[in-house]
């Protein structure tokens, strides 16, 4: 197996373990790799899942699927995140659907080999799971924003919050990693009602904007 080993470096997954020491646990968590073609579906809604993936390269959406067809777009996965690291075999099955955005390369590890110990037991095991609860903490955080964006009552104050998040609170020009259908999906928004909103607000002296970078003019607000 030949891997592109900076992305698993930057993975938090083997965050602060020896460089020497994350090959040598891939071949122990026997990884494998799969490779996805722009478009095709990386993950189904309702499939079961006995893997954690790492992205190698390229980008994934997350989408969750409506009863009527549609689909409210969740997240963006990028070069060396991970996902379904909180799907555990026999217990449910995976609710969200992952699609690849670009030609998308993948590592996946076996559930039940990443929650063994191997025989020697060693520290870099133990490091790694410590780093999969920060994980799990992390995308609790995510899932809360997510909230937030969902429960604001207006379209406006939506894409204000969104917009703050983005750029971290920071003044000047910043970019942000969605298209604008992928944000109105983002926001559970309509597409020409963000573009309308996007432009009053650009007119109110609110925001400037060129494609997906956007400037804030806090002392408007």
């Amino acid at each position: 197996m030949q891997l592109q080993f900076d992305p698993i470096l930057n993975c938090p997954l083997f965050a602060n373990i020896p460089e020497n020491d994350v090959l040598s646990m891939t071949l122990c968590l026997k990884a494998r790799t799969k490779k996805y073609r722009k478009g095709s579906v990386i993950l189904l809604a309702g499939e079961e899942v006995s893997e954690m993936g790492i992205i190698l390269s390229g980008e994934a959406e997350v989408y969750r699927e409506n009863y009527d067809g549609s689909r409210l777009l969740i997240s963006l996965l990028k070069t060396s995140d991970i996902f379904s690291e909180m799907m555990y075999p026999g217990e449910s099955r995976n609710p969200l659907t992952f699609i690849a955005k670009t030609d998308t390369e993948i590592m996946y590890i076996r559930h039940d080999k990443l929650l063994t110990t191997c025989k020697n037991a060693c520290n870099c095991h133990h490091k790694m799971l410590q780093n999969l609860l920060g994980t799990v903490s992390s995308k609790y955080w995510d899932l809360q924003t997510k909230i937030k964006y969902l429960t604001t009552p207006t379209l406006r104050e939506k894409i204000l919050e969104f917009l703050k998040d983005c750029s971290g609170g920071k003044k000047g020009t910043f970019d942000i990693p969605y298209d604008r259908d992928a944000m109105a999906d983002y926001l559970n928004a309509d597409r020409s009602a963000l573009s309308r909103e996007l432009s009053r607000m650009k007119k109110d002296g609110l925001i400037d904007y060129k494609k997906n970078m956007f400037t804030i003019f806090y002392n408007k607000l």
